[in-house]
């Protein structure tokens, strides 16, 4: 299983698929000096402005991309259905920045400041670009595997 290149591409996209989760994505400086960071699935302010922010969206796309890396991790067995997973779970690694995005631009439009982006924000992507080399090497396998089907 961990034997395997694709193996170690699914691991380390999970890996940097589940670090928006634990990591600042952003920094909003409002207009009235108070500093907001959001972070996970919390935003903290530094002013006891109340500000409503459901970043639930990005726990759930997040979690769910993680849970079907690993899953997709124990599927050796099923490679076409290993590199099906994979590709879904590309788009899904792709699509979550967006998200993220989204909820920054939300949380400065409500406090009418300016956003000052963390790293954290490109680690989906090259998730994204892991779990595809991970499905182009799962497919590899296949038909490695199927030639030597086809000589016995």
């Amino acid at each position: 299983m961990i034997q395997r290149i694709q193996s170690l591409f699914l691991l380390l996209g999970a890996a940097l698929v589940a670090s928006p989760l634990f990591l600042e994505w952003a920094e909003v400086l409002a207009s009235n000096g108070a500093i907001l960071s959001i972070q996970g699935t919390s935003l903290s302010i530094e002013e006891p402005e109340p500000i409503n922010l459901a970043l639930w969206p990005v726990l759930f796309l997040s979690g769910l991309t993680l849970v079907g890396a690993l899953i997709d991790l124990f599927l050796f067995k099923k490679r076409m259905l290993q590199a099906r997973i994979a590709m879904l779970l590309a788009l899904l690694s792709a699509f979550l920045p967006l998200v993220m995005y989204f909820y920054i631009q939300q949380a400065v439009d409500a406090v009418n400041g300016t956003a000052a982006y963390q790293i954290v924000l490109l680690f989906p992507f090259v998730a994204a670009i892991l779990f595809y080399l991970a499905r182009r090497r799962i497919i590899m396998d296949h038909l490695l595997v199927s030639s030597y089907d086809r000589i016995r």
